[in-house]
């Protein structure tokens, strides 16, 4: 009776926030990712050339990155509180959430790195151990948001239609091949050039710098593959929709 009583301006006005809600959401998340992008790249720069004036240009893409982040999360609950967190425009907000996480946990390992590099100019003491610890939280960090994003993705694609989830895994397809290509032509230009410093064990500053970024850029690399996988699972599902689909049609 209630839903009967409200008039037709109070369900224009409720459309029109949860529209909203979801703009800024989306626009907070982008964000979220350009900084994360951009930080990253200029970080690498920095540890590369052993510059350390690049910090500021990390701290303040890891600044921006994260009110991206908060911006997402916070119009993202309202839209979940509106909608139903088991809507399909909740839904596609989660699974972006954590992709955008792992952009932004990507930027804070080379943070991460960066300020070991800081620390030993300014001949504070660092230890391995310290850099162990902080890569193995960073680990743990990367893996739980992969985790989460696969799950929520996967309540996502629940509510897709067969087409609709087909155009879906395209898309996919065709950004995990330009993330893959542009891994590789990282990699092997960092090889290229740097292969003098992987020496054991590494004591220089650079030959440290180094090591370090080829433990994020494999773990990148793990990530794409762990991507690819998921792809190919999510296509033997659609198939066998497809297929029930089929078979559906015939019976009837």
């Amino acid at each position: 009776m209630l839903e009967a009583l409200r008039s037709p301006a109070e369900e224009a006005r409720q459309r029109y926030e949860l529209a909203r809600a979801d703009e800024l959401a989306r626009r907070g998340y982008q964000l979220c990712a350009n900084a994360s992008f951009l930080g990253t790249a200029m970080g690498l720069v920095g540890i590369v050339t052993l510059n350390h004036a690049w910090g500021i240009a990390v701290l303040g893409g890891l600044l921006v990155a994260i009110y991206g982040y908060a911006s997402g999360v916070y119009y993202r609950t309202r839209v979940a509180l509106s909608a139903g967190r088991e809507s399909r425009a909740a839904l596609e907000l989660a699974q972006r959430q954590y992709r955008v996480g792992l952009d932004l946990v990507r930027l804070t390992s080379v943070g991460a790195l960066y300020a070991l590099n800081l620390a030993r100019f300014l001949h504070f003491p660092t230890g391995r151990w310290l850099l162990a610890g902080t890569f193995a939280c960073l680990v743990g960090l990367i893996q739980f948001s992969r985790w989460r994003y696969y799950r929520d993705t996967e309540r996502y694609y629940g509510v897709l239609s067969t087409q609709e989830l087909g155009w879906e895994l395209e898309r996919r397809r065709q950004t995990l091949v330009r993330s893959l290509t542009l891994w590789f032509v990282a990699s092997a230009a960092g090889l290229i050039s740097a292969h003098s410093l992987f020496v054991l064990p590494p004591l220089t500053p650079a030959q440290q710098n180094a090591y370090g970024i080829a433990i994020l850029l494999l773990l990148i690399g793990i990530g794409l593959f762990s991507d690819y996988l998921q792809i190919q699972r999510w296509k033997q599902a659609l198939s066998k929709r497809e297929h029930n689909a089929s078979a559906q049609e015939k019976e009837g």
